[in-house]
C-alpha cells in the first residue's frame, strides 16, 4: 500500500500503460500490496573489503526530502564532490571541495531537484579509504553508504524514520515520471537545472 508521499511527478503506472503481459500487470497488483511507506532499509556488511559499513535505502516524505538530505549531508566529512545527472544517464561529479560552496549553489534549486523526477544527485567523500556517500535517486528516495552506523540512527531518530527490512521503494514497481514543467511553468526545466549547476561547480 503507498502511503509515501510521492513528488508530483511520480506516479505507480496503470494497467493501461505498461505492456500487456502477466509479469507487468503483476507488478502493479504487487504495488497496491507492497508496504511503500517512510522508513529505511539498512545492508551491514560482513567483510572489512569495503571502503563503508553499511548501506541504507530510505524513503521519506517528499516535502520532508531535502531537509534531510541537508542533514546527512552535514554529517559528511570536507572535502566532499557533488554528484549530479540525468535519469537513465551517466552521473557527473565536481572536483572535490568545501560542501558548504556547493550546498549554497544548490540550495536555489532545491524544489527542482527534491520534486523532478528525471534528475539525481548527491554528494560523496571518498579519501583514506573510507567512504560515505549520500545520493537522491532520480525516483526521490535517498541511498547512504556509510561507516558510523550511530550517527546514522541518530538522524533517523530525528526524523522518525524506523528500520524495516520488507520496506519497498517506488521503483521496484512500473512507475510513471513526468516532466515538472508539466504541472508548473515557474520551474526551469531539467536540462537547464544540470547546465546551470555543471557552469557553477566545475
Amino acid at each position: 500500500m503507498l502511503r509515501l508521499e510521492l513528488p508530483i511527478t511520480i506516479r505507480t503506472a496503470r494497467e493501461d500503460e505498461v505492456p500487456t503481459n502477466g509479469e507487468y500487470l503483476q507488478k502493479i497488483k504487487d504495488a497496491q500490496v507492497a508496504d511503500i511507506s517512510e522508513g529505511y532499509k539498512l545492508t551491514m556488511l560482513q567483510n572489512d573489503d569495503k571502503p563503508y559499513k553499511f548501506f541504507a535505502q530510505i524513503n521519506i516524505n517528499n516535502s520532508k526530502l531535502w531537509d534531510l538530505f541537508i542533514r546527512l549531508v552535514d554529517a559528511i566529512p570536507s572535502p566532499a564532490a557533488f554528484i549530479y545527472g540525468f535519469k537513465d544517464g551517466v552521473d557527473r561529479f565536481s572536483p572535490y571541495t568545501e560542501k558548504e560552496g556547493i550546498i549554497q549553489i544548490i540550495e536555489k534549486y532545491k524544489y527542482e531537484l527534491t520534486v523532478d523526477g528525471y534528475l539525481q544527485f548527491g554528494f560523496i567523500h571518498f579519501h583514506d579509504d573510507v567512504l560515505i556517500e549520500v545520493y537522491v535517486d532520480c525516483s526521490k528516495y535517498i541511498k547512504y553508504w556509510g561507516v558510523e552506523i550511530e550517527k546514522f540512527n541518530s538522524i533517523m531518530r530525528i526524523f522518525e524514520l524506523k528500520e524495516n527490512n520488507v520496506l519497498k521503494f517506488i521503483d521496484e514497481f512500473p512507475k510513471i515520471t513526468e516532466a515538472l514543467r508539466h504541472f508548473n511553468q515557474d520551474v526551469l526545466d531539467s536540462e537547464t537545472i544540470l547546465e546551470n549547476i555543471s557552469r557553477a561547480v566545475s
